[in-house]
């Protein structure tokens, strides 16, 4: 039977009796694995005390192919992120994130980038003053690892041209060219999106609250699209969003 070892993040996580757990743990190099850990809630053992969920750590299984469930053999939790647990708003951003992960990535297929980009917006939940950037910058991960980020135009001209957005060709076109049901974007608001598709290079000015809402809100709007029924943290994060 195949053994893995791997950093994960659990995203759920079930007591399945007493001592043991059941979690659904989002993996760097395997995906999504559903596994059992028995044992797992006993103080002494290979568990770190148990999975909790949205910590990291380096993860042990089984994996067995003609079953639902691997065999977690260990956990070694090596990060707890903090920011969650002591505000509401980045607890609700991380279960949001997590939600993302269930809804877009199928089990057992890996996405190395989107695992990372889910540590690091983690990461920056712990400084209020980061938090809508981080989830504008995990929300663009999720678009691009499942090959739905929107096609940025090459060159964005003086503030204040008229852009708007076509959700069914998924790219930016001038408003005044529009033919079809299109979405209004500011200027400044395509700027900060264009600033998500690269990796940042050391601090940057942020933008704007108001504008870093409505990148967040056009980005979940974008992945709203591609599924069938949208988490319902999305609107308690967000509001309603277009679809």
């Amino acid at each position: 039977m195949p053994r893995l070892r791997d950093q994960a993040v659990p995203i759920r996580r079930w007591d399945w009796s007493e001592t043991s757990q059941a979690a659904l743990l989002f993996t760097r190099e395997h995906g999504l694995i559903r596994g059992l850990a028995k044992g797992a809630r006993r103080a002494r053992g290979a568990f770190s005390g148990g999975i909790e969920p949205l910590t990291l750590g380096e993860v042990g299984a089984i994996v067995k192919p003609q079953t639902e469930l691997a065999t977690i053999t260990d956990w070694d939790l090596r990060e707890v992120f903090r920011g969650p647990r002591a505000d509401s708003r980045a607890f609700l951003i991380a279960h949001y994130a997590a939600d993302l992960i269930r809804a877009c990535v199928r089990d057992a297929d890996p996405h190395p980038a989107l695992f990372d980009a889910l540590v690091l917006a983690l990461r920056g939940l712990d400084d209020a003053a980061s938090r809508e950037s981080a989830l504008a910058r995990f929300q663009w991960a999720v678009l691009a690892e499942t090959g739905y980020a929107p096609e940025l135009p090459a060159q964005i001209r003086a503030a204040g041209a008229a852009w708007a957005y076509d959700p069914t060709a998924g790219v930016f076109v001038r408003s005044a060219s529009a033919t079809q049901p299109v979405w209004r974007i500011r200027d400044e608001t395509l700027r900060a999106l264009s600033g998500l598709s690269a990796p940042p290079a050391g601090p940057a000015r942020q933008p704007p609250r108001c504008t870093i809402d409505r990148v967040n809100r056009f980005l979940a709007a974008c992945i709203a699209r591609t599924l069938d029924e949208p988490p319902p943290t999305m609107t308690r994060l967000l509001g309603e969003v277009a679809r």
